[in-house]
């Protein structure tokens, strides 16, 4: 078919050449012969122009030049022969223009012949040729919906887009139906939509070209991904005036790359092997056909496709390379692959292309037709470059890791493992790879490893599970991944963490029990108020009788072991005020020398390793005296055939990472007091509980459980750390962390003087819910001279207050019901009684007037249970202090 549309082509070509070359003499001789019977002037050579124009009409340029030759000799004669008209000069005038005229159309003519022949033969040639040019249409077509690529276009100012029938069957859209550039812009998915608007108005607004990828909606609600590529069009003053791209259907290639991550260069290469440039050659080798894509990355449009020409576009380096491979290929009549630079006319920049081409054979067997592709595989090549580097780096990394890591292919066999797992295994690696897990381990038969690992492979998703290895005695988080290829598993160490989670559960129980602890103290320690009081008073008033004064004694050494378990049992919770200061801890452990030596006997050997220029600490004095008092008796328990009692003091800094894997430990300067032993030491079971209260491992009726606990509780309290070191027959060691005094010049008084029962006729406001404790107090403040009126709660107290009486005092208890509490109570009472002293009394203050385990600034407190040589003191100390009515009350409260 082809070859009919050529012959008859040929032959209407044929006949125009006779017609034209027919008609263009006569019109030359019919303007000469015009010239002979006109005057001057009436047409002076001009009309030549006409046989010269019909010249062109030949396509033959030969024919052309001969008019413009007679036409430009006919002229000048017609000056003579041409009968008188216009002046002389005129018409010389005239004649010598007309001929630049006539050469200027010859020229004119000759160029639009030469480019309309270009034009001709370009079609001639794909008429002529049997299976150019219908078979490289074909080629195309296959290609477009092979690949799912298509065009479009869109007019800068119409905003009008019109596509190829590919892009409407992408969009799942009649062909022909062209949306406005936002609905286009609808058919991609929300996530996409926004930087498909960028990129797109970027192109059309400032001529920025895009290649990128998309999700894509179609018109039935199928998601999909598409390529789209957008190029500028600019006028010839360098204005857009339009986009034209591409759209093509990459959905199955980004599928692959989701479905098969670790091979990236795999679908690279896919999405590269589009064929992105098509041409032709004849049988000899001899390049005829170029797709547009070839002289628009070469932009060389004048290109005339022979080898010739290729190899003005070649790499200098590739030229000879390329020249040898195609001779070879056209002689054997094999397939041809090669790669090969090829220079981009945007900005004259090799890029590499993998350029194929296969023989296309007639029915005798002969080569007939060459296709060929050419498809840009520089960005492929330089990812695999990078690929490399990156592979490398994968290692390097794999290799510097502190957590085990190894590959297993289907087969369960190593495939790879890094060095810290292979340490794990104390084994080279060359003797684990390409063993079967299950054979190397057998041990891991049956347990959650063979589960998981399998559960992996069925179901193709990743698994999180925790295990211990007993030979290496570590907590390992294990994250399989499974593949195609096998399965890649990541060994986390959390035996750190397992260990700090531990300590966080154990704080969280002692915190619990704390809680308790506190909820009880406040009617425990109303009760031993009483019982201490009476069976004090009972002491003096039985101090001559033999028989009932010993009970008594009895009942108030009781009262008094009650009131000390109460203050372990708050110590332990973190409820006890505290009233820190600034203390030399190197003399306080000085000054308990010789206390400790009494206590502990001649058995123990004490050691006193005080650090020079020891910070100052800021600790209660009373609390720590306590504390470090039972961690030496605890120290002499465990070493009840004598030894050595160490008690050392440093300055240390805790660092973060260490306060990190700590509970409840601040970063900061700390006054250290390590207490040492060389006793029996403890296993690690039992270090993980000596905190806990009523814990012990002595035997019934030899300790109480409370020791370190009430340490515990006061150190944490004190915003201190504590921690224990111990080893079964090698000793224990507790170390004490204080936190540094901020102000290192004050001073605190060690050695309290005792101070004579003295008494007073004050008038006392006595607040106390419990009416036992409330009867039981008031009693002894009489007894010490005082004026004394009662209220349960505090709304009766203000009550009373109201009324206009006056008193010296408001001694109220802290935690009271009534929805008044002792310290709203001062308050309100204050603001109607400036210079009104403040003592509160409790047995359990919450966080009245106690933040952070420290009593507020001013505040003045007696502690349930006291002795009335207590409750005497502190009343006298609250009494005869000034009283200060502009801010802090000196004599309680703040005003």
């Amino acid at each position: 078919m082809f070859r009919n549309d050529a012959a008859d082509d040929d032959t209407a070509r044929g006949f125009r050449h006779k017609v034209w070359h027919g008609i263009t003499p006569v019109l030359l001789l019919g303007v000469f012969l015009v010239e002979l019977v006109t005057p001057r002037g009436f047409c002076d050579g001009i009309l030549y122009a006409i046989p010269i124009l019909t010249a062109a009409f030949s396509l033959d340029r030969r024919l052309i030049a001969a008019a413009v030759t007679a036409g430009s000799v006919l002229t000048p004669i017609g000056y003579f022969i041409s009968p008188a008209g216009v002046d002389a000069d005129y018409a010389i005038v005239n004649r010598a223009a007309a001929v630049i005229v006539l050469l200027a159309t010859g020229l004119l003519a000759t160029m639009a012949v030469r480019h309309l022949q270009a034009m001709l033969n370009a079609q001639s040639k794909a008429l002529f040729s049997a299976l150019e040019l219908g078979r490289t249409q074909h080629l195309m077509q296959v290609a477009g919906r092979v690949a799912r690529i298509g065009g479009w276009s869109v007019d800068a100012r119409t905003r009008r887009v019109e596509w190829s029938d590919e892009v409407a069957a992408i969009h799942e859209l009649p062909a022909g139906e062209y949306p406005t550039v936002e609905e286009a812009t609808q058919f991609y998915a929300p996530e996409s939509r926004q930087r498909l608007i960028e990129v797109f108005e970027a192109c059309l607004r400032d001529g920025k070209a895009y290649d990128e990828e998309f999700e894509f909606v179609t018109k039935s609600g199928r998601r999909k991904w598409v390529r789209s590529i957008g190029d500028p069009v600019r006028d010839g003053a360098g204005h857009v005036i339009q986009a034209d791209g591409a759209l093509q259907d990459v959905t199955e290639r980004r599928l692959l790359e989701a479905s098969l991550e670790e091979s990236q260069t795999r679908f690279r290469q896919l999405a590269d092997a589009m064929p992105l440039i098509v041409w032709t050659a004849d049988p000899d080798g001899t390049v005829d056909y170029s797709s547009r894509a070839m002289f628009e990355y070469t932009k060389e449009p004048d290109m005339n496709l022979p080898a010739a020409e290729w190899a003005t576009v070649i790499h200098p380096d590739d030229v000879e390379t390329v020249h040898s491979a195609w001779t070879e290929a056209v002689r054997s009549g094999s397939d041809y692959s090669i790669e090969f630079r090829i220079r981009r006319g945007s900005d004259g920049s090799y890029r590499w292309h993998e350029v194929r081409a296969v023989p296309i054979r007639d029915d005798e067997g002969a080569i007939a037709k060459w296709f060929g592709t050419a498809t840009d595989i520089h960005d492929h090549k330089r990812n695999e470059e990078e690929l490399s580097r990156l592979s490398g780096r994968l290692v390097s990394t794999l290799e510097s890791m502190t957590d085990g890591f190894y590959i297993l292919d289907q087969e369960w066999r190593f495939t790879y493992i890094n060095s810290e797992f292979a340490g794990w295994l104390k084994q080279p690696k060359e003797e684990v790879l390409g063993k079967v897990l299950w054979e190397h381990s057998p041990h891991l038969v049956g347990t959650a490893i063979e589960a998981e690992f399998k559960r992996a492979f069925s179901t193709q998703a990743a698994v999180e599970f925790v295990q211990f290895f007993p030979g290496v005695r570590r907590w390992v988080r294990i994250h399989a991944y499974p593949s195609d290829e096998g399965l890649s598993a990541y060994l986390e160490d959390i035996t750190a963490q397992r260990e700090l989670d531990e300590k966080q559960r154990q704080s969280q129980r002692l915190e619990a029990v704390g809680q308790l602890t506190g909820g009880i103290a406040h009617d425990f320690n109303n009760l031993l108020t009483v019982i201490l009081g009476n069976s004090e008073a009972l002491v003096e008033e039985l101090s001559g009788n033999q028989a009932l004064r010993p009970a008594a004694e009895l009942t108030m050494k009781a009262a008094e072991r009650g009131a000390e378990l109460t203050s372990r049992l708050l110590s332990f919770a973190r409820k006890q005020p505290l009233d820190p200061k600034s203390i030399d801890i190197n003399g306080l452990v000085f000054s308990l020398d010789s206390l400790l030596r009494r206590t502990l006997g001649e058995d123990i050997d004490i050691r006193l390793v005080r650090k020079g220029e020891l910070w100052r600490a800021a600790v209660d004095i009373s609390q720590f005296e306590n504390a470090l008092l039972n961690l030496c008796i605890n120290a002499r328990d465990a070493m009840p055939d004598g030894g050595r009692l160490t008690i050392e003091t440093d300055n240390v800094h805790l660092d973060e990472d260490y306060a990190n894997n700590q509970v409840e430990v601040v970063p900061g300067p700390y006054v250290m007091i390590a207490v040492s032993d060389t006793g029996t030491g403890m296993p690690r079971e039992i270090v993980e509980k000596a905190f806990e209260p009523f814990f012990t491992t002595k035997p019934v009726g030899q300790g109480s459980g409370l020791g370190l606990s009430m340490v515990y509780g006061f150190i944490k309290q004190s915003q201190g750390h504590l921690k224990i070191y111990s080893e079964v027959g090698h000793g224990t060691t507790v170390k004490i962390y204080l936190p540094k005094a901020e102000r290192e010049d004050a001073r605190a008084d060690t050695n309290a003087a005792s101070v004579p029962l003295p008494t007073g006729t004050e008038s006392i406001l006595l607040v106390e819910d419990d009416d036992i404790v409330r009867e039981h107090v008031a009693a002894q403040l009489r007894g010490l001279g005082y004026h004394v009126t009662l209220a349960g709660d505090g709304v009766k107290a203000l009550e009373i207050l109201d009324d206009g009486a006056e008193f010296d005092l408001l001694f109220t208890d802290v935690v009271m019901p009534g929805g008044i509490s002792g310290r709203q109570l001062s308050e309100q009472a204050r603001q109607a009684r400036p210079h009104l002293r403040v003592l509160f009394t409790s047995g359990y203050t919450e966080n009245s007037i106690v933040h952070n385990g420290r009593l507020d600034p001013g505040v003045n407190l007696l502690n349930k249970p006291y002795r009335r040589q207590d409750l005497a003191t502190k009343l006298r100390s609250v009494l005869d202090k000034e009283p200060d009515c502009q801010g802090s009350d000196r004599s309680g409260t703040p005003g």
